[in-house]
């Protein structure tokens, strides 16, 4: 084989170089596949899973509930979303607000179950997942990742900064689509903003499928769900299991 300076390559001795140092030309691209997966899979500023990777997570629960045929089996998500943090990024700049974020993912993550799932699902607002929990269970859990995060604060030299944030939670079940209990958990913390910030609200889906015979989400139904549905939580001592 001919370089291109015009001199020649010895074809079987390459070919040696090569199969010798297979292993390491392995190892190169599983890091470099990795690094391409990990990108793909994982926000770079929390370092949680990404809203892909969520809407994958919950695709499979939902698999796995339709493949079990129970009616009882559930899985609950929350979506959270930081307490005024545009004015935390205008007053104190978008590095005290990058902090923000990333000090919130890591009370996030410690403080949810080993098997949960807790996403940057985008800007500030963040997707928990909590399979096989009932919904009275799965708000236990989000108070006390309220109350975590309440007590946690960012600092930088002089400057403390406080960070709270507001919650909606539902169930994700047998008869309810992804797409709308995802809106729903949204409606929930819609009103938790709306009831004063730093709380929980909650939305049964179940009572609202058994209640409402049009279960596509027009403005009529939104209103309905938000007058009727949803349920601020108060304060539980009661312990889930980690």
């Amino acid at each position: 084989e001919r370089r291109r300076n015009g001199g020649f390559v010895d074809a079987d001795l390459l070919h040696h170089c090569i199969h010798e140092h297979k292993h390491f030309f392995d190892l190169i691209l599983s890091i470099l596949e990795l690094s391409v997966a990990s990108s793909n899979q994982f926000d770079p500023m929390t370092k949680l899973m990404n809203r892909r990777s969520a809407d994958s997570v919950l695709s499979d629960i939902k698999h796995q509930i339709l493949l079990e045929n129970s009616s009882s089996s559930s899985c609950c998500i929350a979506l959270a979303d930081i307490d005024n943090f545009k004015e935390v990024n205008d007053r104190f700049g978008h590095a005290i607000g990058d902090q923000v974020l990333a000090n919130t993912a890591e009370v996030f993550q410690m403080t949810i179950r080993r098997h949960d799932t807790v996403s940057r699902y985008g800007g500030e607002e963040f997707l928990f997942i909590f399979p096989d929990l009932e919904l009275d269970e799965a708000v236990i859990i989000v108070e006390r990742i309220r109350k975590h995060l309440q007590e946690s604060s960012v600092r930088s030299g002089e400057l403390r900064v406080g960070v709270t944030a507001s919650f909606g939670v539902t169930q994700l079940c047998q008869s309810c689509d992804i797409t709308d209990t995802i809106k729903r958990a949204d409606i929930a913390l819609y009103q938790a903003k709306n009831r004063g910030r730093n709380q929980t609200v909650m939305i049964d889906n179940r009572e609202v499928e058994y209640e409402t015979d049009d279960r596509v989400l027009t403005p009529e139904v939104i209103k309905k769900i938000e007058e009727q549905y949803c349920i601020t939580v108060e304060n539980s001592e009661v312990v889930v299991e980690l």
